[in-house]
């Protein structure tokens, strides 16, 4: 299979600008995640090219040994496959094997691609669930996870210097392209989730289900994978299907805000629905009453499900801005937690080199033992409907009420508390002074791994720290009851002296 007479007369289009031309490159960083920012203002086309070019030097400076082969991916944003093209074509150009999918593809896809196949590395052209104008660009390294800062920084210094360079881009040589295979990654993620997933059980357990992929690269994989192990083609529903640049006009992002449309499709008399973001690696659900399970509420029920009824061996991983519920599953079945600073890295890093069970961040991120290092909403809106189908329930919120009564409950809550980037600072300093009462009890621990926490006996408990891109806090507060939830953020914002 190669690239098609129309892709290749696009590309030629697309690249064919005078060959002395200086290229635009704007200032842009790569982070966990890669970089993101608006097409056209901070996204061009030569970024997308000179970004692949800094990816084929860094990975023939630092090859991996048995290591070979990047391929490349892409959500269904605007021009996506065409920049996608472009970035595999400069791969190509500097030497390397490319793999280059058949179409658009989900990022915990291509991380699994990249973890199962002894990959040198992948791309995957993505801005995640930012909105329609947004694009991006994520470097996964070898072993399918989120890229570490040793090579995010090189990546940065390679690109810094071509941006300064202004040295035109090499004329267009159309040989490189047969350089170039295109390849599915799917069926090797599917025949992984046969041996991870017990369909026979969801699918035995009589559960309707609408999933949302919110017009993004998760449809035809959660979805599928169900009607190919059996289940009832009329327990399944799929809205916000087909390839929409710009996602129906909202955001591609499984928050309770905005997903009505998942509501109202699993009031037509489904049980629940799932949704997954714009390159399907964070996940949310809604139930049949219209009540939105935050990730939190997800990771929760997916600890107990794979310490109780799977028999999992090992720890869980959390970052600090997630639920302590999952401590009280970990602390109830003799298991530890690690806590690490916030970014799925540090999840990915836990599961790889520590020996984790699972991990997860309240974002959105989960992933465990067995499965590819990097977050995976389709992988974690399977299991967690597994983990229904193997209770004694049939409704999402019965089954969170009883783990509520064998661990005890906390709610969660984020606010975003926004100041100037002065004030931002002096804040941070004041908040790290703090030393309570908060609701009346003094904190016993006080965490500063990533911002400042602060954890009270009763479990209640709020994070404050500063946004690396924004000009605000986030603040991350627990409590066990929605009045002392309130009752809490009420006094960090007087603490702060913040209304």
């Amino acid at each position: 299979m190669n690239i098609s007479p129309d892709e290749l007369k696009n590309f030629k289009t697309l690249i064919g600008s005078p060959i002395d031309r200086i290229p635009l490159i704007p200032k842009m960083k790569f982070g966990t995640d890669g970089i993101r920012g608006i097409l056209g203002k901070d996204f061009t086309l030569d970024l997308f090219r000179a970004a692949a070019q800094a990816v084929a030097e860094l990975l023939k400076d630092n090859p991996e040994d048995g290591k070979s082969g990047i391929i490349v991916g892409h959500d269904t944003r605007f021009m996506g496959r065409s920049f996608a093209i472009a970035v595999a074509y400069e791969l190509a150009y500097a030497g390397h094997d490319v793999l280059l999918t058949d179409s658009f593809c989900a990022t915990p896809v291509i991380a699994h691609y990249v973890w199962r196949n002894n990959l040198a590395g992948g791309i995957m052209l993505t801005a995640s669930h930012n909105p329609a104008e947004y694009h991006g660009f994520k470097y996964i390294p070898y072993f399918g996870g989120p890229a570490l800062p040793e090579d995010t920084n090189r990546l940065d210094e390679i690109l810094g210097g071509r941006a300064a360079s202004a040295e035109p881009f090499a004329e267009f040589n159309p040989s490189v392209l047969e350089n170039i295979r295109i390849v599915d990654p799917k069926p090797g993620y599917m025949e992984h989730l046969a041996e991870m997933i017990d369909f026979k059980t969801i699918v035995g357990s009589g559960l309707k289900v609408v999933y949302d992929p919110m017009y993004a690269c998760g449809q035809g994989n959660l979805d599928a994978a169900l009607l190919q192990h059996g289940f009832p083609g009329e327990n399944l529903e799929v809205i916000h299907t087909g390839t929409d640049p710009m996602f129906g006009g909202f955001m591609p992002d499984p928050k309770g805000e905005l997903l009505n449309p998942l509501r109202e499709a699993v009031a037509a008399g489904y049980d629940l629905g799932f949704a997954t973001d714009g390159d399907a690696d964070r996940f949310g659900a809604v139930d049949a009453e219209g009540i939105y399970y935050s990730p939190n509420i997800l990771l929760f029920i997916l600890a107990d499900h794979l310490i109780v009824n799977r028999s999992m061996n090992g720890d869980i991983a959390r970052t600090v801005a997630t639920t302590k519920l999952l401590d009280k599953v970990a602390l109830a079945n003799g298991r530890e937690v690690m806590e690490t600073p916030v970014g799925f890295k540090f999840i990915s890093e836990a599961l790889r080199e520590k020996g984790a069970l699972m991990g997860g961040e309240e974002s959105g991120g989960f992933s465990s033992a067995g499965w590819v290092p990097e977050k995976d909403g389709i992988y974690a809106c399977l299991m967690a409907l597994e983990a229904l189908a193997h209770s004694d329930h049939t409704e999402l919120g019965m089954l969170v009420e009883s783990l509520y009564e064998k661990y005890g409950k906390l709610l969660s809550k984020r606010i975003d508390l926004h100041v100037s980037e002065n004030e931002k600072d002096a804040l941070m300093s004041k908040a790290h002074e703090l030393d309570g009462p908060f609701l009346g009890e003094m904190p016993t621990e006080r965490i500063t791994i990533d911002g400042v926490k602060f954890v009270m006996p009763s479990d209640s408990s709020f994070l404050l720290r500063p946004s690396g891109t924004e000009p605000l806090i986030r603040c991350y507060i627990e409590a066990p009851d929605d009045k002392s939830l309130g009752s809490l953020e009420k006094e960090v914002r007087g603490s702060l002296g913040i209304s």
